[in-house]
């Protein structure tokens, strides 16, 4: 009967795994720490309703939300965009003056506009983002409207929000927009010939990605109608 190389063989294994985890431990006890990378930055702060609208000044916060002094945006004290200034357009070298923030219902989503002039006056919001408390993504959005005020109504599983933004001469642009990627179906279409006059009282989810209105439709001539509009 010849003799087996299985013990041999797994003994020589069992050196080898030994001699391997023992380099490890070496090598890690070795380690300066300063070589490290440090940590990820996120927020650990649970996800709750913290109320309405608001429009805040440097220094303030609403619901986790703040804009320093220097109009960088933070996340419950941690700062976003590396503390860079949260500014109003690519080509403009000035950061925000006020922030308007929108909370979403539970509190994960936050539609945020950077605005020019105080909390009190603004004038201008033409910069969108979208704040994602998880991780602290943050999802630019893109308007072709600057209005300081909107109205926005979120669906019940808070996965997109319609937004109403007032235009001039009394009618409305409706931007129907997915919060997690900041994606926005827009309506009116931007070359449409018509335009909308929104009633914000009757705006409701028909399901949860279609929000129906009712409005008055205008091209020659204006008719009350009720629409249904998809989201992205």
């Amino acid at each position: 009967m010849r003799p087996s190389n299985e013990a041999p063989a797994r003994l020589r294994a069992f050196i080898v795994s030994a001699f391997a985890a023992l380099a490890s431990l070496v090598a890690a006890a070795c380690e300066d720490p300063k070589d490290k990378a440090p940590p990820p930055v996120t927020s650990t702060a649970p996800h709750v309703p913290c109320g309405e609208a608001e429009i805040i000044s440097p220094g303030a916060t609403h619901c986790g939300i703040g804009l320093t002094l220097n109009s960088a945006l933070t996340l419950d004290g941690l700062p976003l965009l590396g503390g860079s200034p949260f500014r109003l357009g690519e080509d403009m070298e000035s950061g925000a003056d006020s922030l308007m923030v929108y909370p979403s219902p539970g509190g994960r989503f936050f539609f945020v506009r950077g605005c020019e002039g105080p909390s009190l006056e603004p004038r201008r919001c033409p910069r969108a983002a979208i704040l994602d408390r998880h991780g602290g993504r943050l999802h630019p959005v893109t308007f072709r409207a600057e209005g300081p005020t909107a109205f926005i109504l979120w669906s019940p599983d808070e996965r997109r929000f319609a937004l109403v933004e007032p235009l001039p001469e009394g009618f409305h642009a409706l931007f129907i927009i997915n919060p997690e990627t900041g994606e926005a179906a827009a309506y009116p279409p931007a070359q449409a010939a018509e335009r909308f006059r929104i009633d914000e009282a009757l705006l409701r989810w028909a399901s949860p990605r279609d929000v129906e209105a009712q409005l008055q439709v205008c091209a020659r001539a204006c008719a009350a109608e009720t629409r249904r509009f998809a989201s992205p």
